[in-house]
């Protein structure tokens, strides 16, 4: 370790470095332009005290620590360093802290950018757990990420405000120290990607837009406010698309790839950071709306036989069950029960037509245990019941 300070860390110049912010006015470089090292110090501006604490958040960050350098400014004035990880440019960078957290269960990717070198970074997991896991671990200290939903659940929380991240959602949360609480479900598979900005980083892109940030972000992103944000949820658009391999690995050439991946993360931050009109947040909420019925009436379609189950047709169409009921109602002009009921019947009164199905046959294959109640649901619906269906002559045989 004693050969990492040398002249060229004491001639460092600030303007040389990216920051990633910490608090207690503590700052982390990232060095850039050294033909032999790569390396992250931490600067205590004279508040040795605070060493040990760093010391410890960057040992959950996945950091091995080292001795301390001097660091000189561009005005000449002298910085109290933490080497806090290097590896040679030939070499393996130390593992990453998320590497490490997403091991147990695989599938963890970094795409590209780098959250302490650039400031933001795109992951992408993909795994399957028998168990719950912990998402809280995986997230960095003064950073919002945002994470695009394909498959599995994921529930971020802080105090009363959650987020459940549903199939076909993306959403942001962001977190200063500590105070997040989040989880992956367990028992299916686990499809998304984060895309990651560390706080200092996303403020200067977002610099001179200030006043179109809702309250919240405005403060976390100035630093004024310490706690965890729980921000929102919006539902991917189709135009985005919805194919996984469209977005790990975009029809890009080679150098491209970073300019895509940097763009979509601006293109995500553009689309919830920023507050919308009412007007067009109306016209998004009935667009939504509409799409969530046809998916419940594709659903009840494609499994009409299996009993109704509110949770679960929630869960697979996107939105909690007690709104997919209101607005069920409102865009088809039926309960759903009485909708399943009704193609439950049409589809009984089909194989009744054709011939094939005598009526336990019928009832049984749309769902039906008990005869009488499909003999009484079915004479409501028809105006005659199933054994003289559709020629009341049956009955005479």
């Amino acid at each position: 370790m004693s050969d990492i300070v040398s002249p060229s860390w004491t001639n460092l110049h600030v303007s040389q470095a990216f920051s990633y912010g910490l608090r207690d006015g503590a700052v982390c470089f990232v060095g850039l332009g050294f033909p032999s090292l790569q390396y992250v110090v931490i600067q205590l501006r004279g508040k040795t005290r605070a060493a040990p604490r760093i010391q410890a958040h960057l040992r959950r960050l996945g950091y091995e620590l080292g001795e301390t350098c001097k660091l000189v400014t561009e005005s000449g004035c002298p910085w109290i360093g933490l080497v806090a990880g290097f590896a040679s440019m030939s070499g393996t960078r130390a593992k990453p802290m998320e590497a490490g957290v997403w091991e147990p269960v695989g599938g963890w990717r970094q795409l590209e950018g780098d959250i302490f070198g650039l400031g933001w970074s795109v992951e992408s997991l993909e795994f399957f757990s028998p168990e719950a896991v912990n998402w809280a671990r995986s997230f960095h200290a003064d950073s919002l990420e945002i994470c695009v939903n394909f498959t599995g659940h994921g529930l971020v929380r802080a105090g009363k405000k959650s987020l459940m991240f549903l199939p076909g959602f993306f959403g942001f949360y962001a977190l200063r120290e500590e105070g997040l609480e989040a989880t992956r479900s367990g028992g299916e598979s686990n499809r998304f990607l984060t895309f990651e900005w560390s706080r200092s980083r996303l403020a200067k892109e977002l610099e001179g837009l200030e006043d179109d940030l809702p309250s919240t972000v405005r403060k976390w992103l100035a630093g004024r406010n310490l706690d965890p944000l729980v921000g929102r949820l919006r539902l991917l658009p189709e135009y985005w698309g919805h194919a996984w391999n469209h977005w790990v690995a975009p029809d890009v050439p080679g150098r491209a790839r970073s300019l895509w991946f940097w763009g979509r993360a601006l293109e995500l931050a553009g689309v919830l950071l920023f507050e919308e009109s009412p007007r067009k947040s109306e016209r998004r909420l009935h667009w939504n709306a509409r799409r969530w019925a046809e998916r419940a009436q594709e659903y009840l379609r494609a499994h009409l036989a299996e009993p109704l189950c509110l949770k679960a047709l929630s869960k697979e169409v996107g939105c909690s069950p007690f709104y997919l009921s209101r607005i069920f109602s409102d865009q088809v002009g039926e309960t759903l029960p009485a909708y399943l009921r009704r193609l439950r019947m049409e589809k009984a009164a089909e194989l009744l037509r054709k011939g094939e199905h005598n009526v336990t046959e019928a009832a049984t294959a749309v769902g039906y245990s008990s005869l009488s109640h499909f003999s009484k649901a079915f004479c409501r619906m028809m105006g005659c019941c199933p054994c003289v269906y559709p020629n009341p002559a049956r009955l005479i045989r």
